[in-house]
């Protein structure tokens, strides 16, 4: 009995651990739509020659665009090739074609995995996802070791024979699904002892978002006003971009930047002062566009030379890579009321005053009456006593 009734105990305390368990949150990296980055013609960089320019690579491995989108944590990616890739075409000169991207994810200006489709001569296309180690120590003569995630021998699927684009997949929860990242795409071909390499530009993922705001909005002048705002600018944390903001004149409007060319710090808020002088605007409403450029600066690179049994072949990257450029189009809403007229602006000052200062004001501008024209005097003290009249009484 009492061996049952223990028994009955710990089946119980099992039972209620069993129900205490915390749930695991898995990580999930950002989902967007569809991007787009444009790359120039002919700018291969040559890995074996100092990273110099060089216009001797083949079209199939020359990337005109490169679109992309994640849907979660698999990111989908398209590039986009002068000429589809052609197994027969001048191949005994290709020592090994590869199509790929790195990817940064503690944003350290050092690649830590790649992605890559590659073909060496006589073999066939073999799809790689792989880790590198963390840079060492200079002075540590060993070789950068390498961790294959998936090797995949005789790989197809990737592109349509006549069709100039490569098509990948890549599952982010390999490595750990992260929340911020950047990736640079790129084509390499080595042949004749040389390694031609085209990049794109540093992407940065989530692509970076940029709000403009106006405090206030809209803005309400009068013909002759002078007034300057605060411009509000919030970006995606985490980065560092370099802001130019232009704001266009308009007819009677003149708008005044100070700092036009500025940094975001990296918690992703600046403000900006404007200041609007509106001397002979039209009456009504303006829309006064304003055009940012937001870039985020040029990096070096921290470079990875390996060489390893796998690859047989030395793996190298560029000692810098061209950021992102993004424009974007705001636009600032004026509303311009005419100006006011003598007995306005006395009326408009003389709600802002205390009683006393309000008799003095009235005897002085009564001073100031007599010393028009006679002919005016009744008509306008009319004016003016019914109007302190109706002030008076709404006070």
């Amino acid at each position: 009995m009492i061996n049952r009734i223990g028994l009955l105990l710990v089946l119980s305390g099992f039972s209620s651990l069993s129900l205490s368990f915390i749930p695991i949150s898995f990580a999930s990296s950002p989902s967007f739509s569809r991007q787009i980055i444009r790359d120039d013609l002919f700018d291969w960089i040559d890995l074996d020659r100092s990273n110099t320019i060089s216009k001797n690579g083949d079209p199939w491995a020359d990337i005109l665009a490169v679109t992309y989108l994640s849907n979660d944590n698999i990111l989908n990616c398209t590039l986009w090739l002068v000429a589809p890739y052609n197994t027969t075409d001048r191949s005994s000169t290709v020592d090994k074609i590869s199509y790929g991207m790195w990817i940064d994810t503690d944003l350290n200006r050092i690649p830590d995995y790649r992605f890559e489709i590659q073909k060496f001569k006589h073999r066939n296309w073999t799809k790689v996802f792989d880790e590198y180690e963390p840079l060492k120590n200079p002075n540590l003569r060993i070789p950068t070791d390498i961790r294959f995630f998936d090797v995949h021998n005789n790989y197809t699927g990737f592109f349509s024979r006549g069709h100039r684009y490569v098509n990948f997949s890549v599952n982010l929860n390999t490595i750990g699904a992260p929340s911020k990242y950047k990736i640079i795409f790129y084509a390499e071909e080595r042949k004749n002892n040389s390694i031609l390499v085209d990049y794109t530009k540093w992407i940065n993922i989530p692509p970076p978002e940029l709000i403009v705001k106006s405090s206030p909005n809209p803005l309400i002048l009068r013909q002759g006003d002078h007034k300057t705002i605060q411009i509000q600018l919030n970006s995606t944390s985490g980065f560092e971009p370099t802001v130019n903001i232009i704001a266009e004149n308009e007819t009677g409007i003149k708008l005044s930047v100070n700092h036009n060319k500025f940094t975001i710090p990296s918690y992703g808020i600046a403000t900006l002062p404007l200041t609007i002088s509106a001397d002979s605007a039209s009456t009504g409403p303006h829309t006064i566009p304003i055009t940012i450029n937001y870039m985020i600066p040029d990096e070096p690179l921290y470079t990875h030379t390996l060489s390893n049994a796998y690859t047989n072949s030395a793996v190298l990257i560029p000692s810098s890579i061209k950021s992102e450029q993004l424009m974007k189009q705001s636009s600032l809403t004026i509303w311009v009321d005419p100006k006011l007229s003598f007995t306005d602006q006395f009326l408009e000052s003389l709600s802002k005053l205390q009683p006393l200062s309000i008799l003095i004001s009235i005897v002085t501008f009564f001073i100031g009456l007599f010393a028009e024209d006679a002919g005016k005097i009744i008509d306008k003290s009319r004016t003016i006593l019914k109007r302190i009249k109706q002030k008076l009484s709404g006070a």
